[in-house]
């Protein structure tokens, strides 16, 4: 693979993200690998439930006990999972995210990466990131490198992107 090759030589980028991308002046497979992220995350503190803090920037690693899909007396839509892991359990909600219950998969194991906060008297997280536990994380459980997007590409993508490319060059 050449460093020079247009970006759409890559597997799962269609002519709609070589648009995109190029909306981020990526145009090769080097513009990509030279895309730098403007931020890190670090979400590599990892922690059991149990020894939670509130304010902490964390990542559990848990099973996924329960997912509902609520409405609020207001009209919100919440997705709240429960989680647990060998010391306890916790609450997620995500905002406007209903599809979540169809991503998830019960009693799967998963990395949840987020800010510890207050939900009723326990500590849970909001919107967290997360992806399922596995020997190699993109987005949990380590720095996560935040790149500068256009709409229809995240750094999620991004991330996933470059990583296809490293496994290919090694």
């Amino acid at each position: 693979m050449d460093i020079n090759s247009p970006v759409a030589t890559l597997q799962k980028i269609g002519p709609k993200y070589k648009f995109l991308l190029n909306k981020l002046d990526i145009n090769t497979i080097g513009d990509l690998l030279y895309h730098f992220p403007f931020r890190y995350d670090d979400y590599s503190q990892i922690k059991a439930i149990i020894s939670l803090i509130e304010n902490e920037v964390v990542t559990i690693k848990a099973s996924l006990l329960k997912v509902d899909n609520i409405f609020t007396r207001n009209g919100k839509r919440l997705t709240r999972a429960k989680v647990q892991d060998e010391t306890g359990s916790a609450d997620i909600i995500w905002f406007n995210q209903h599809y979540l219950k169809s991503t998830l998969t019960l009693n799967t194991q998963y990395n949840w990466s987020g800010k510890v906060v207050k939900i009723g008297n326990k500590l849970g997280l909001i919107s967290p990131s997360f992806e399922e536990t596995k020997e190699v994380s993109l987005n949990t459980g380590r720095l996560v490198p935040v790149y500068p997007e256009t709409a229809g590409v995240t750094s999620k993508w991004i991330r996933t992107r470059i990583n296809d490319v490293a496994c290919l060059i090694n």
